[in-house]
């Protein structure tokens, strides 16, 4: 396995996609830091002394602690992808329709969500009324 590889993220995939995976991968990182402390406890540098001793007395909740920390940032930067490949245009067509098949090539094209909740067709009204008897 190679060591100090860095990956370069390319400016081609947009700013917002940028900054998200660089928070990616910082979480990664600091996920890697604790899991290198708890093998080499020594190793913890400047100020990590705290750190090294709770991992040298056997202390779980550096990591309960890191995960929590991990599980929070990456919920929050899914939910912020999630939000903007879900801001779609909502269509009004029919389900198979060229409108509606032109739309979804479209999201496909831009990286976004095929289906939007907010999706409808002119004899949607129609069906939840003979749906609701």
């Amino acid at each position: 396995m190679a060591t100090n590889r860095r990956t370069r993220i390319s400016a081609e995939v947009g700013t917002q996609l940028r900054a998200w995976l660089v928070r990616v991968t910082r979480v990664h990182a600091h996920l890697l830091t604790i899991v290198r402390l708890y093998g080499r406890p020594d190793r913890a540098g400047g100020g990590g002394h705290v750190y090294a001793d709770k991992v040298a007395a056997g202390d779980r909740t550096l990591l309960s602690s890191c995960l929590t920390h991990a599980i929070c940032e990456l919920s929050e930067i899914r939910d912020e992808v999630d939000r903007e490949i879900d801001d779609v245009e909502p269509v009004e067509a029919f389900p198979g329709s060229r409108e509606k098949l032109a739309a979804m090539r479209e999201r496909i094209t831009a990286g976004l969500s095929l289906f939007s909740a907010r999706d409808t067709h002119p004899d949607q009204e129609e069906l939840r009324r003979v749906a609701s008897k």
